[in-house]
């Protein structure tokens, strides 16, 4: 998990480096270019069928990481890639009442507390100003909501799906999403820019195979404190490549989010093991 952190948080950071030349939707392409070959190739060699079984719910999975990943690859390039990356893990606060609503789970006055808490502190990082309405923030958010959709639809695909047809279906739909956007704007990267797309996309596929194996091999509610670590490398490569600061509200909000969607997650899976 902490090296999927660091996969993650570096390559948003290309992302926003790359925004110089390209736009984010380009970012996205090239990084679903290099997770289907990925995938593909490992599906070839474990023989694994790439077709699926519930194409509906494949594709609705992959619809809906799809958006997550536009809005927070836009998120990036807009605003310190840290903010994005901490709303964008704010999934925990739609998990719960998502789980509620569509697989009936119960839940607590608790989980109720800290969604609040977390939303809370979500605010400090937003600042919502009528004067200045920060688009790219709240569009970090919304994507841990589509993302949150993503997780629970492929708990369902799990009881009759393997893992590498799940994340096939979201590569291969990613990447053909984004075309029409890319194709309208696309720029012949320089050689720079372009090594920094290429990693963009070997990260990517990095940080989803180490994610997979912490969650294989390690305990859920434990991991679910390490990927806060996100946000912090996010933090540190803002402050190294931009020196960017986050001001007294942020970081308290940072904090906050941080610490309670940690606790939504320890409290979600020892209620899942009882």
């Amino acid at each position: 998990m902490f090296a999927a952190m660091l996969s993650f948080s570096l390559m948003s950071a290309l992302v926003k480096l790359a925004s110089a030349e390209v736009s984010s939707a380009q970012s996205v392409f090239v990084r679903g270019v290099v997770g289907v070959i990925w995938v593909f190739m490992v599906a070839r060699y474990k023989n694994v069928k790439l077709r699926g079984n519930r194409k509906g719910l494949l594709a609705l999975r992959a619809l809906a990481g799809t958006i997550a990943l536009i809005l927070v690859f836009y998120a990036f390039t807009k605003i310190p890639t840290a903010n994005a990356m901490l709303l964008n893990q704010a999934v925990p606060v739609f998990m719960v009442p998502l789980a509620v609503l569509f697989l009936k789970e119960k839940t607590s006055f608790l989980h109720v507390v800290l969604i609040i808490v977390a939303l809370l502190g979500a605010t400090l990082v937003l600042k919502p100003d009528m004067n200045q309405f920060n688009v790219p923030g709240y569009l970090a958010l919304l994507s841990a909501l589509f993302a949150a959709i993503a997780y629970l639809l492929v708990r369902k695909l799990n009881e009759t799906e393997h893992p590498l047809t799940i994340v096939f279906w979201f590569v291969t739909i990613s990447t053909l999403a984004v075309v029409p956007w890319v194709w309208a704007d696309f720029v012949v990267p320089s050689l720079k820019v372009g090594l920094q797309l290429l990693m963009i996309g070997v990260l990517g596929t990095l940080g989803q195979i180490f994610l997979t194996l912490g969650y294989k091999f390690g305990d859920a509610g434990r991991l679910a404190v390490i990927g806060s670590m996100g946000a912090v490398f996010c933090a540190l490569w803002d402050f190294l490549l931009w020196r960017h600061i986050p001001d007294v509200l942020t970081a308290i909000g940072g904090i906050v989010v941080i610490g309670a969607c940690a606790a939504i997650q320890v409290m979600r899976h020892h209620q899942n093991k009882t």
